[in-house]
């Protein structure tokens, strides 16, 4: 799975949303013996072409009112009921599907282009073509191109129009080169709906869903609700990353200003961003950020990626603690041991009485004192990177878009490097 993986398949999976969005909509026309709007909308000013063209065809044998009566004869057939009938009978070709699905991906019909052009409109004009057909012959679509080329017709009032029927009576009457626009708009539209769907933390964290920072008291309860709610993410702390993880900066700005971004750093040492819904790029600088507090998380490659949904990830209403928090919280719990920024803490308590917390090696990094109503939680200074686990063995260096210390991440031995 390459480092692209996760961008690359979740636009795929937003072009396969709007195909089976395109292919699933319905033709819908309110049952009525008359023409609604929108077929009338379709037909245009096709009542002035086809009176031009049974006036070139009968001369003088028909009078003017029986000419209007035969365009009645023939609306007559462009009811929505006639239309719904012709729909139910129409086997539509792979051009005709193709025209009505470029309709509805770019809301664009017949050089119009706004949000209320919908494929029905597409599917209306291609049953219209079928039913003049049905009704002269195919052979008389080159008379009715005839007609529309007389100058009368060189107006603004008919120039949609006379654009539209000259298209639909050519040869090519859905345009050409449909699967390749279809195509490329579903390209676009992919990458548009996958770019609104994830922001930086997504993007970094490698998940289909926007990440928001819980704006809690300080740092390191939000530090702590990340690696809640993401439990493929560790903190890098004082151990190499793996082969099987992949590094993720993170900063917060807290207060009335606040602010976040994630970076991630792929396996080409590049360090990539994501603003907001905008394009992936290469990392450029933290911006008003730079003099924020930094932590560096390492996230496994193989993770759950998608099916996440906002509300659960971000709004959840469960507390998150910073190690004074979470050492009440053990207390209160009758909790000899807690977990903290991927360590294990253990309460002890002294033949005195007096109360400390200790690491997994033994090691006292907290002094509790705790009665009845109040609990305070000092933290030896020599102990606190142990304790938050946010300063790195390394400190990332970043040049150019590139993480120029990137393989000082990766020793299996941190003791080659100094502790930052």
């Amino acid at each position: 799975m390459g480092d692209l993986y996760f961008e690359k398949e979740l636009v795929r999976r937003e072009k396969q949303k709007i195909n089976e969005r395109l292919d699933s909509e319905a033709f819908y026309l309110p049952a009525k013996d008359e023409m609604t709007p929108i077929v009338e909308y379709v037909y245009q000013y096709f009542d002035d072409i086809l009176y031009d063209y049974y006036t070139k065809r009968f001369g003088n044998s028909k009078t003017y009112d029986e000419i209007y009566e035969m365009i009645g004869d023939f609306k007559a057939k462009l009811t929505n009921n006639k239309i719904i009938e012709a729909y139910n009978n129409h086997k539509f070709t792979q051009e005709e599907r193709d025209f009505i699905k470029m309709t509805g991906i770019s809301n664009t019909w017949r050089g119009i282009h706004d949000f209320r052009i919908r494929t029905t409109h597409a599917t209306i004009d291609v049953l219209l073509r079928n039913i003049i057909i049905e009704e002269f012959g195919e052979s008389e679509l080159t008379i009715f191109r005839e007609v529309m080329q007389d100058k009368s017709y060189e107006t603004e009032k008919y120039r949609d129009t006379i654009n539209h029927y000259l298209q639909l009576f050519s040869d090519k009457p859905f345009g050409e080169n449909l699967s390749e626009e279809i195509e490329k708009n579903i390209e676009t539209m992919g990458i548009y709906a996958a770019n609104q769907k994830i922001n930086c933390g997504g993007y970094a964290l490698r998940i289909d869903t926007c990440v928001y920072p819980k704006y809690q008291e300080n740092f390191s309860q939000s530090v702590s609700s990340i690696l809640r709610r993401f439990p493929f993410v560790r903190l890098l702390g004082n151990k190499p990353l793996e082969d099987d993880e992949y590094l993720v900066f993170y900063r917060l700005r807290e207060g009335e200003n606040a602010g976040h971004h994630f970076v991630r750093v792929d396996s080409d040492s590049i360090v990539r961003e994501k603003d907001g819904n905008s394009q992936p790029r290469t990392f450029e600088n933290w911006g008003n950020l730079e003099s924020c507090d930094e932590v560096v998380f390492a996230v496994k490659k193989e993770h759950q990626m998608f099916g996440y949904n906002s509300h659960d990830v971000n709004y959840d209403n469960q507390k998150d603690f910073d190690f004074e928090q979470s050492t009440i919280n053990s207390i209160k719990e009758r909790c000899n041991s807690f977990d903290y920024h991927n360590h294990v803490f253990r309460l002890k308590k002294s033949k005195d009485d007096e109360i400390f917390i200790v690491s997994e090696d033994g090691v006292i990094v907290a002094d509790v004192v705790a009665d009845d109503s109040e609990c305070l939680v000092e933290v030896r200074e020599e102990q606190r990177k142990y304790v938050e686990n946010t300063s790195t063995f390394v400190k990332p260096i970043i040049k150019d878009g590139k993480l120029v210390n990137f393989a000082q991440f990766k020793k299996s031995r941190i003791n080659d490097v100094e502790l930052s």
